[in-house]
């Protein structure tokens, strides 16, 4: 017999003898394979803050569809992102991206100081404020409630400027414009009515530039400029400010500050800049205006004017009152509002 036979006789008895004495022959899976052969899926959800701070997400492996609680610490991959110190708000917004309350703190509450500030900006929901000295730290109120609105009016005084004071003469309401130094000049008349009919007027540089964008010389020159011109006009320097577009970057609200401004931005657009309809600009003001918020328009846009005018009505009926933007909420020059844009 030769040798394979013999191997292969041994192999046969040697199992033959582990069969009768009771052995079993068993394959162990590794404890961490699934026990399904689905495919294995990955979902992946990133969150993140308006604070410009590093947030960390966890992307889990799931074993199935329907996920089970044996996922472990292990099978999860951990993602860093860091977002922009800056929060930028563009002028796209429209009605269907925007949802009033969010990402604002409501109205009452108190946010917190900002690190080496010691006096806090206050809010006003219920009635207008007297002016006190207040840090560049305040809290951003928006609420579905009835309350001190600030409507604020760019890019005028236009054609239509006259008609909108018609109105809020008729109803007693005040707001607030920012006027360019531009038109002031060619509608001195409408800029000396703003004044001598209790509205604020607030600086949104000479031409309408990107304040951002420019060197210090120009930013200067803008800004001057615009309150040179209305100081003439009224005997009153303007105490606040707006960057035309919402550019504005740390360079902006020194030089602001510098010359005696505060920097205003907005908590509501309805962006009637780009959708010029009358009964869009009327709905967006009847669905979404908030106590203690800042409300963007433009009183250069006939669509805008007549909105705004048939909403007026409707919103005073709903028990919203109509102050300033100073009367709204106490400033200081170099002071960012809302404090989130900063």
């Amino acid at each position: 017999m030769n040798s394979k036979k013999i191997i292969g006789i041994s192999l046969i008895v040697l199992v033959l003898t582990l069969l009768l004495a009771g052995g079993g022959v068993s394959i162990n899976k590794p404890q961490n394979s699934p026990e399904s052969s689905t495919p294995t899926t990955t979902a992946l959800r990133v969150l993140y803050t308006d604070t410009g701070k590093s947030t960390t997400t966890h992307r889990p492996s799931t074993e199935s569809v329907a996920t089970t609680n044996e996922e472990r610490a292990d099978d999860q991959t951990k993602i860093t992102l860091t977002l922009p110190e800056k929060k930028t708000r563009t002028r796209s917004t429209v009605a269907a991206e925007t949802t009033p309350g969010t990402s604002y703190v409501q109205a009452g509450s108190v946010s917190p100081t900002t690190e080496g500030s010691t006096s806090k900006t206050t809010v006003n929901t219920e009635a207008p404020l007297t002016t006190e000295a207040s840090s560049s730290t305040s809290q951003a109120p928006p609420q579905h409630s009835a309350g001190a609105i600030a409507i604020t009016f760019d890019d005028g005084p236009g054609p239509y400027t006259a008609q909108l004071l018609d109105t809020l003469q008729a109803y007693g309401v005040r707001a607030t414009f920012f006027v360019l130094g531009s038109r002031a000049e060619a509608y001195p008349g409408l800029i000396s009515r703003m004044h001598n009919e209790g509205h604020q007027l607030g600086n949104h540089s000479y031409s309408h530039a990107y304040l951002s964008m420019v060197n210090s010389a120009t930013l200067q020159s803008q800004l001057s400029r615009t309150s040179n011109i209305i100081a003439n006009i009224t005997g009153v320097s303007p105490v606040i400010m707006r960057p035309p577009g919402g550019y504005g970057n740390q360079a902006v609200y020194q030089e602001a500050g510098r010359q005696g401004m505060a920097t205003i931005y907005w908590h509501i657009d309805p962006a009637d800049w780009k959708y010029r309809d009358s009964q869009y600009v009327y709905n967006y003001l009847l669905n979404y205006s908030s106590g203690g918020s800042i409300i963007l328009l433009h009183d250069i846009h006939k669509t805008t004017v007549d909105g705004f005018i048939r909403a007026l009505p409707v919103l005073i009926d709903r028990g919203f009152t109509f102050v300033t933007v100073s009367e709204l909420v106490a400033l200081s020059p170099g002071d960012v509002y809302p404090y989130y844009w900063r």
